[in-house]
């Protein structure tokens, strides 16, 4: 397949494809670079003369919508919302309400929730007042959100007839590298993506060096017959900003509770997706060892309930530390989890694989201690400012938290307080230079971005 790159014809917009986010109640990190991303390009795009346009696919055609932060959202944080004329909404948290949603078939439990409703309102919403979008040369449109979930390739292909560059947000490649941590509803519809990506794609845009080598390793071995130049490879920096912060945002009374014990310091914290991959076990085993000699010590696992995780959840709400030295929370708002960062101890961040690893920068931009596993990812995000542990070892966490309760030092190189990473703001800057770069724009086409600031 013919690349649509042109590197004497100018970019005049940017298409930054956001459907699933826009239609998702989740936020996780692939949401929150979307967000983040689409937020500020606008503004960024206006200031040097090229159109920045968030788009969303609904049905066979691409929609321009506004991106407001009140819009951005429309089912998210819903729960917070909820509670302003709904005080006892805490009930949810309870053990046994859980026990009993747990119980009821998933198409029960949804009519507790009325997510599913809002989401389609919203569908329909925009499906008639949004502005059409057809891309065609001069545009590049950028898979910016979760392609792999949605077929998108029709759309997308009808785009490059057209003559648009098409370009591919990768935001790791783990349920190919490493599938024994998904599912096969997701590893293999994900590959076949994949494919389809790398036949699609005119230029590949990474989260991280990491990621951008190991795309570029598996297209040499697994893509498509065109050979793809390694300049159609580049990599940006994340910022670490929470964004969907509210202020006087309301913080839970349980949750106050578990980072205020009497007579104990705030527990350590860990954030992620509850999923095998995360490496939740290692914690719990590291924790069972530690807990005898330093009772004190407490953990709080903040993220929603994931896949194939029942035996670990299960493990979780029936430990004899459950409510006193271990807590879980699966629904927190950003202005919650800003408190976890805000007050925790420290982070522990076990994963056996990443992408980026976003709770280790933001938990770092909070000055907050982290102690993580030792995969390259992290070395390239956390560098000297992190301690590492083998994720592979229970009792190297435990030597090294015992060794903090008995010191109060956390053994990093560097201290949190010395970390900087881009804002958002300059992380989309950079990201939209790659576009344009990868496109082949001339320099001071390129360097306009750079000028806005």
């Amino acid at each position: 397949m013919k690349s649509n790159l042109d590197t004497d014809r100018p970019i005049r917009r940017i298409l930054l494809e956001c459907t699933d986010t826009y239609f998702s109640d989740w936020n996780t990190g692939i949401q929150r670079v979307v967000r983040n991303v689409a937020r500020e390009s606008t503004a960024i795009g206006r200031q040097c003369g090229i159109e920045c346009k968030p788009i969303v696919r609904i049905g066979d055609r691409f929609l321009a919508l506004p991106w407001t932060p009140r819009i951005s959202r429309p089912q998210r944080n819903w729960k917070e919302s909820l509670a302003r004329w709904w005080p006892t909404q805490d009930m949810w948290d309870s053990r046994p309400v859980l026990r009993l949603l747990r119980r009821c078939g998933i198409r029960l439990r949804k009519l507790f929730y009325p997510r599913t409703l809002v989401r389609k309102l919203t569908y329909m919403r925009w499906s008639l007042k949004g502005e059409t979008i057809i891309p065609g040369e001069g545009d590049t449109l950028v898979l910016l959100d979760a392609w792999w979930n949605r077929n998108n390739w029709l759309a997308v292909s009808q785009a490059r007839h057209h003559g648009a560059a098409i370009g591919v947000v990768m935001y790791d490649l783990l349920p190919v590298t490493h599938p024994e941590f998904f599912k096969s509803n997701v590893t293999e519809p994900f590959s076949a993506a994949l494919q389809i990506a790398l036949e699609q794609g005119d230029y590949f845009v990474a989260i991280s060096d990491a990621v951008r080598d190991a795309l570029r390793e598996y297209a040499e071995q697994h893509g498509p017959r065109r050979r793809l130049h390694p300049s159609s490879f580049v990599s940006f920096r994340l910022g670490s900003t929470l964004d969907l912060i509210r202020r006087n945002g309301q913080v839970r009374e349980p949750l106050q509770r578990a980072f205020n014990r009497p007579g104990a310091q705030p527990p350590y914290l860990t954030v992620g997706t509850i999923e095998p991959r995360k490496n939740h076990v290692l914690l719990l085993d590291a924790f069972d060892q530690i807990w005898p000699r330093f009772p004190g010590a407490g953990l709080c696992i903040v993220g929603r309930i994931g896949w194939l995780c029942e035996d670990l959840v299960q493990r979780i709400v029936r430990h004899p530390q459950y409510g006193r030295a271990l807590f879980m929370f699966n629904d927190l708002s950003d202005s919650e989890l800003a408190y976890c960062y805000q007050h925790a101890k420290g982070l522990l961040f076990p994963s056996h694989a990443e992408g980026f690893g976003l709770p280790v920068v933001e938990a770092l931009q909070h000055r907050l201690p982290v102690l993580v596993s030792d995969i390259p990812i992290h070395r390239e995000v956390g560098r000297d400012f992190c301690t590492y542990f083998d994720p592979l070892s229970p009792a190297a966490l435990t030597r090294l938290v015992c060794d903090i309760e008995a010191t109060g030092t956390f053994p990093a190189v560097r201290q949190p307080d010395d970390f900087a990473l881009p804002s958002w703001k300059e992380s989309t800057r950079e990201f939209l230079n790659k576009c344009l770069l990868a496109c082949g724009r001339n320099q001071s086409q390129q360097s306009a971005t750079s000028r806005a600031a």
